[in-house]
């Protein structure tokens, strides 16, 4: 009998993170591992970052690196035979930062629709993301969306119409991303809004964001359909 690892295991920098592996059998069995369908050798390792647990085929990972990524699978050998798990992706936990940037200033009409853009950083697993609004002395506010501002799901801010008080003196929209997995968060430049002094206007509907031409899903999951139209 061979206890395998689960199917995927997320790395995360600083935390030890174990890959189980152990098969029953007379004689006892010795174990080897492949990695990324090659030779995973361990010999040299122990001591080092990754060790395996005494008479198992238990990989132990200290302080996990991004080069231990991969596709890993255990094989338990004796005098009888081979017993091998199953296939186990093991994927390194990440939030990329967003670069410092100057803060910037975006002008509108009362009236016209506008689009923030949030430029959602590259994260594995897929980042949370939401909007924040940050004032100059550095304190923040959770920015909560209404029918005429949404988030679209690109994660950029989506305003309908912009209205005179959606422009704040001191205050900027942020987007703020984070990661539970990987224990890291980032906050994008701050965006400030100013409307322009003249009476709102009317602007034809037109198409602010939709869903992709094409979404694959799996049966019995959640879809969401998404149509912002902007105008007034």
């Amino acid at each position: 009998m061979l206890i395998n690892p689960p199917t995927q295991v997320l790395l995360k920098e600083f935390e030890t993170v174990v890959v189980p592996c152990k098969a029953s059998g007379e004689p006892q069995p010795t174990y080897t591992w492949k990695k990324n369908k090659k030779d995973f050798n361990m010999a040299g390792r122990h001591g080092r970052h990754i060790l395996t647990v005494p008479h198992e085929g238990t990989l132990v990972f200290k302080q996990p690196k991004r080069k231990d990524a991969g596709i890993y699978q255990c094989f338990a050998n004796n005098s009888y035979g081979v017993a091998i798990s199953g296939i186990v992706e093991l994927r390194f936990a990440f939030l990329n930062p967003y670069t410092v940037s100057i803060l910037k200033t975006i002008t509108a009409l009362p009236g016209a629709s506008l689009l923030l853009s949030c430029n959602k950083p590259t994260s594995y697993p897929e980042a949370n993301v939401s909007w924040l609004l940050k004032h100059n002395n550095g304190s923040t506010k959770a920015f909560n969306f209404t029918e005429r501002i949404l988030m679209d799901h690109e994660a950029n801010l989506v305003f309908v119409n912009v209205q005179e008080e959606d422009s704040y003196k001191d205050t900027a929209y942020v987007c703020v991303a984070s990661n539970m997995f990987a224990r890291a968060f980032t906050v994008g430049k701050p965006i400030f809004l100013k409307t322009l002094p003249e009476q709102p206007k009317d602007h034809q509907l037109h198409i602010l964001s939709a869903s992709p031409n094409e979404m694959v899903f799996l049966k019995g999951d959640t879809v969401k359909l998404e149509c912002i139209f902007g105008g007034q």
